[in-house]
């Protein structure tokens, strides 16, 4: 129930909106107890000055309590908002498989907006709502009749069980409706993103149909929902806005009539009523949000569960190999590390794909990992990488246990495909490199072959690259990976296929950037063009999750295997072959 959260679980700032919703409505009372105070003054020939100013103040006073009241809930939920929308984010981006794409974009916007407003527009407005009545009944006690507030109070105490009633006359609309709703959004999504592709297979009118059937379910459900929520409303307003009416102004008749009360006291009560069933309608109405709220932030809360910045460090050490990674100095991110992996074991749920993988590499080495599809080469770079923690086994980085903050922390990586900003040349290098100041993105620009073609266009590195880099080649993408990856100046760079798909001119310019750029660090590649393996300093042949073979190109070819096969099959020229493993062989 929201009361027990609003109770146990309140929102930051929580306790400050309730006190001002409380002063608002105990100055708003004692205005009203002022002004009968001015009606019995002027029947009786009294001063009408000394109440009338009393009453001016507290409205004063009253709205003041009503605007810091606002502006505090205002400002609870854009920081809920801001909160939520981080944790979402980091869940998105932490190691392991995550949501569909549309279902993550449709939490990270509706459903944030909408755990912000129940967070912060519903739970502490709600709870001041319940409870501001309780002060107005005292005051009731007080200056008109104990028992009318008595027999007002039982009325008020109707609204637990009808809020009980109306959570689950909604709560099934609600969650069929959410699900539709993401289901919507999710289908949205998946149909934009592969239009192109849809329209070369022919598919598009019968995927387009699909999303329409389940938009029209979207709306069936939510139809559903707002007739059920305008029936709890009903009900709500014929309990508290007509039963809790007539019976607080026939009190307010009884107690006049029989004298007990003056006409003051009487205009008391009548207004008293209004601030009485003011918080009960706002509960009535507002329930809806509480449903979709509870609802988007159960939804969150199963989105984030996994996120790695809510666990402790040392849960990453113990996965990682059971060791507390120790503390790097600065500048340790530039430097080429060493490289060893132990025991390392990583399963996709039940399934195997890295079956106790030991290697160890020098720092500066240049290593490739070749091996058939499906051998785990990828995987193998996304634990280095940090973006996934092996099941069990060790990696350390300069012969010190290392969590996947840290590795994260020491490498860059690039890969065949580059994810870049919709925004120009210098925001994709911003992104990683906040602080690089404009030579610096120079620098890194010119390293990976853009310069001459910045220089073509007007506005240089303020250039916008479209939607994806959809204004870019496919070798000015790769290289704009390339300076983002530059610019990091990390010491541990992993490369996946940097120049795959593209044409033969573009991708030996790209791998005569990246040799020329990476000298002295330490480089992982996987590549399927074994003829690039030639001159690396180690091969790693990985089949089945499991090494094979592992040594320097020479060796490894001379080897019946995999990579000798694979060379073989790719009809390397034979004299080109040999001098270029003469030459790695050399270095």
């Amino acid at each position: 129930m929201w009361i027990r959260e609003a109770l146990c679980d309140p929102p930051a700032g929580s306790r400050t909106a309730l006190v001002l919703t409380w002063a608002r409505t105990l100055t708003l009372a004692g205005a009203t107890v002022c002004l009968g105070a001015v009606v019995d003054a002027a029947l009786a020939g009294r001063a009408l000055t000394p109440p009338a100013v009393s009453a001016l103040v507290l409205v004063v006073l009253a709205a003041a309590a009503g605007t810091g009241a606002e502006a505090r809930v205002g400002r609870m939920a854009q920081e809920a908002e801001t909160d939520w929308r981080q944790r979402v984010m980091r869940s998105a981006l932490a190691p392991g498989p995550g949501a569909e794409d549309g279902l993550t974009l449709d939490a990270a916007t509706a459903g944030v907006e909408k755990v912000a407003d129940y967070r912060a527009g519903f739970l502490t407005p709600t709870l001041a709502a319940f409870t501001a009545p309780l002060l107005v009944l005292a005051l009731w006690a007080v200056v008109i009749d104990t028992v009318g507030a008595l027999v007002l109070l039982c009325a008020i105490a109707l609204v637990p069980p009808l809020i009980v009633l109306g959570d689950r006359v909604l709560r099934r609309s609600n969650g069929a409706f959410r699900r539709a709703q993401s289901r919507a959004a999710a289908s949205y999504l998946e149909l934009v993103e592969g239009l192109s592709t849809l329209s070369v297979l022919g598919a598009g009118t019968r995927v387009l149909s699909a999303y329409a059937e389940s938009a029209r379910g979207s709306m069936r459900e939510l139809t559903r929902l707002l007739a059920r929520n305008q029936m709890v409303i009903v009900v709500h307003d014929a309990v508290f806005g007509v039963l809790m009416g007539c019976v607080a102004v026939a009190l307010v008749l009884h107690g006049l009539d029989s004298g007990r009360i003056g006409p003051g006291q009487a205009l008391s009560g009548i207004l008293l009523i209004v601030l009485l069933q003011e918080p009960m309608g706002r509960i009535g109405r507002t329930f809806y949000v509480a449903l979709g709220g509870r609802a988007r932030r159960d939804q969150l809360d199963d989105l984030v569960a996994g996120d790695p910045t809510e666990a402790a460090s040392a849960d990453g050490a113990d996965r990682a190999g059971g060791e507390p990674p120790a503390v790097e100095a600065p500048g340790d991110d530039q430097r080429a590390p060493s490289i060893a992996l132990q025991g390392l074991v990583f399963a996709w749920g039940s399934t195997p794909v890295l079956n106790g993988v030991d290697l160890d590499f020098p720092a500066g080495a240049r290593i490739a990992l070749v091996g058939p599809s499906g051998a785990g080469k990828t995987t193998l770079m996304r634990v280095l990488g940090g973006l996934e923690d092996p099941s069990r086994g060790t990696i350390r980085l300069d012969g010190v246990p290392a969590d996947a903050g840290t590795r994260r922390r020491r490498c860059a990586s690039l890969g065949q495909h580059v994810d870049l900003l919709s925004g120009t040349f210098a925001d994709n290098l911003r992104l990683v490199a906040p602080s690089a100041d404009a030579s610096a993105r120079a620098r890194a620009l010119e390293a990976a072959g853009l310069a001459a073609d910045l220089r073509t266009m007007p506005e240089g590195e303020r250039t916008r690259v479209g939607d994806g880099g959809a204004l870019l080649s496919g070798g000015q993408r790769r290289r704009l990976g390339l300076a983002r990856l530059l610019i990091q100046r990390r010491g541990l760079v992993l490369l996946d296929e940097p120049t795959a798909d593209l044409d033969r001119a573009t991708a030996q310019l790209v791998r005569a950037r990246l040799d020329a750029c990476l000298h002295g660090c330490t480089v992982l590649e996987v590549s399927h063009r074994l003829r690039h393996t030639l001159d690396a300093d180690l091969v790693v042949v990985l089949e089945h999750g499991t090494v094979t073979d592992c040594g320097p190109p020479a060796l490894v070819r001379s080897r019946p295997g995999y990579y000798a096969d694979a060379l073989a099959a790719e009809s390397v020229d034979p004299v080109t072959a040999e001098q270029t493993l003469a030459d790695g062989a050399a270095r």
